[in-house]
C-alpha cells in the first residue's frame, strides 16, 4: 500500500541479548522490511539502533521480525516501558501521517 505522506522518521535505541550472528541478519531484515532506513548494531555495547518510518512501519512490527530472526531484546522494566512508549508514539504519527487533510497553523482540519 502506497503511503499518502513523505516521510516521519523515528530512532530507537534498545539492547539485545545476543549479537554473535546478528549482523549477518540484519542486513536481510533491512530488505524485507519497508520502511526501514538504518539498522546499527554496536557489538561492545550490544545496542541495536533502528531508524525507520512510523508512518509504514511500527515498532512491534520490528521487534516480531528480530526474535523470529534470534535477535531479542533484553527482557528488562525499561525496555518493556519504552517499548510501551515507542508503541504509542507509533500508532499515533501513522494515524497523522494517513490522516488527510493535514492540520495546518492551528486551523482544526476540515471533516
Amino acid at each position: 500500500m502506497e503511503s499518502l505522506h513523505t516521510s516521519y522518521p523515528v530512532h530507537r535505541t534498545f539492547k539485545v541479548a545476543q549479537t554473535g550472528t546478528a549482523a549477518r541478519t540484519l542486513e536481510a531484515i533491512k530488505q524485507q522490511l519497508p520502511g526501514i532506513q538504518a539498522l546499527e548494531l554496536n557489538m561492545t555495547t550490544s545496542k541495536l539502533a533502528v531508524t525507520y518510518d512510523a508512518g509504514v512501519l511500527s515498532f512491534p512490527a520490528i521487534l516480531e521480525r528480530l526474535t523470529l530472526t534470534g535477535i531479542c531484546p533484553t527482557n528488562s522494566w525499561w525496555f518493556r516501558l519504552k517499548s510501551a512508549w515507542y508503541d504509542y508514539t507509533d500508532r499515533n504519527v501513522a494515524e497523522l501521517a494517513h490522516k488527510r487533510p493535514k492540520a495546518c497553523c492551528n486551523k482544526v482540519p476540515k471533516a
